[in-house]
């Protein structure tokens, strides 16, 4: 049945990470909308099914959000369309849901609070299952940022670490690494966790807060967020 679909439509991608995306599906030139009808997505897991509305982008490209699944597994995607308030099915794709890099790499940072070394090389930032240098920087803000609202935090998390309450020493905090790396949303995210109007104050190895390397970075949005 895959097969058939394809023949007059295509995905932007058949696999999403476990929080989500986005996804785009166009249909051949015999295929078409209005641009007032109303789409919708079922994605049908082993155990979840998301319903998700699309937009169209022009009468031939919907484009909808991706859902967060609570794990990898494949699902069945169906687009149906709804006239009158009856639901006519369109197509049906099998669509798939997994780990990626961004999601093993909030693991390591969300650890990395009880380690005050461990962002002092960004080289260093890597594992067996992720590497920073190999990231694509363009979209990484946005991966991480559905990554780090999908996976829990550990119960009382503090963003200064183990003893948010005693003096902190000079480090490279998680907002450090947002501002060296223009990870807008990431930082706006963390701004609303524990310990970090502390962390904002908190000055690096090298004298620097979070503002003052994003100012290096040439990163002004970040320097006005940090600044606040």
């Amino acid at each position: 049945m895959a097969d058939q679909e394809e023949d007059f439509m295509t995905l932007s991608t058949k696999i999403s990470p476990v929080y989500g995306g986005n996804l785009y599906i166009v249909f051949s030139d015999d295929v078409s909308f209005p641009l007032d009808a109303e789409l919708y997505l079922v994605f049908e897991g082993s155990r979840q099914r998301h319903v998700t509305s699309c937009d169209l982008v022009n009468e031939h490209t919907l484009h909808s959000r991706i859902p967060a699944h609570a794990k990898p597994e494949s699902v069945e995607l169906t687009i149906y369309r709804v006239i009158q308030r009856s639901c006519h099915f369109i197509a049906s794709v099998p669509f798939y849901y997994k780990y990626d890099t961004a999601y093993f790499m909030v693991q390591f940072l969300l650890d990395s609070v009880y380690n005050t070394q461990s962002l002092d090389n960004l080289e260093l930032v890597r594992s067996d299952r992720f590497d920073l240098a190999n990231e694509e920087r363009t979209t990484l803000d946005e991966r991480l940022v559905l990554a780090f609202r999908y996976i829990p935090f550990p119960v009382g998390w503090n963003i200064l670490g183990y003893e948010p309450d005693i003096k902190q020493v000079e480090r490279e905090t998680l907002l450090h690494f947002t501002a060296r790396l223009g990870l807008f949303q990431v930082a706006l995210f963390l701004l609303a966790k524990p310990g970090s109007h502390i962390c904002v104050q908190l000055l690096n190895k090298e004298g620097y807060t979070p503002a003052d390397v994003a100012a290096k970075n040439g990163f002004q949005e970040l320097v006005e967020l940090l600044s606040r």
